[in-house]
């Protein structure tokens, strides 16, 4: 069963990170609002922080309470991923997305807008939609692109989105990489 009660046919975007002006869940709730009238979708934002309070007046304003939930901080985002459709994400500034390597391991595709770190997190086109910063249109048009996929298309970019975070992101693979890192660092002085 989904969260919030979202159907089986209801497209739900999920984005999982911090409310902080730079993440601008704001401009997420923004790009949703404008979706097509005929789309049963939902937004789905978790996480807390000061930016939260101005969100949830959004929402408010414009009536939106039955579309845009708010989870709150979750210790195990897992049944969030399960119950998504497709990661969102319109920060404006990263070091390297955690919550977007993490939805493509439960094999959500990714929509962001561009910030630094983001491109890293996906393969570009494939598993995952760069859209240029401010270009909304552009944003809902990738998350309509997705929507209308078809069941096998959707379980191919899913399995792809699952391989590419799992090799690119394996926690073994990682540890490895710095243990390397600090060996050189270390025989070079």
């Amino acid at each position: 069963r989904r969260p919030f009660g979202a159907g089986p046919a209801t497209t739900v975007l999920v984005c999982i990170a911090m409310f902080r002006p730079e993440k601008n869940q704001r401009e997420l709730i923004e790009i949703a609002r404008e979706l097509p009238a005929d789309l049963d979708w939902q937004l789905w934002l978790a996480g807390e922080g000061p930016a939260k309070a101005e969100c949830e007046r959004l929402v408010s304003v414009h009536q939106l309470g039955s579309r845009v939930k708010f989870p709150g901080l979750v210790r195990d985002p897992g049944p969030l991923y399960a119950g998504a459709s497709i990661a969102v994400h319109a920060s404006s500034s990263e070091a390297l997305s955690n919550f977007l390597i993490e939805a493509q391991a439960h094999g959500l595709p990714v929509v962001a807008y561009t910030a630094q770190g983001i491109s890293e997190c996906f393969v570009p086109n494939q598993t995952g939609w760069e859209i240029p910063r401010g270009q909304q249109e552009a944003f809902r048009a990738a998350l309509l692109r997705l929507v209308r996929m078809n069941a096998t298309e959707r379980a191919a970019l899913a399995t792809q989105a699952r391989a590419f975070a799992h090799a690119t992101f394996d926690p073994a693979r990682q540890v490895t990489a710095y243990l390397d890192l600090f060996r050189r660092l270390r025989a070079a002085r």
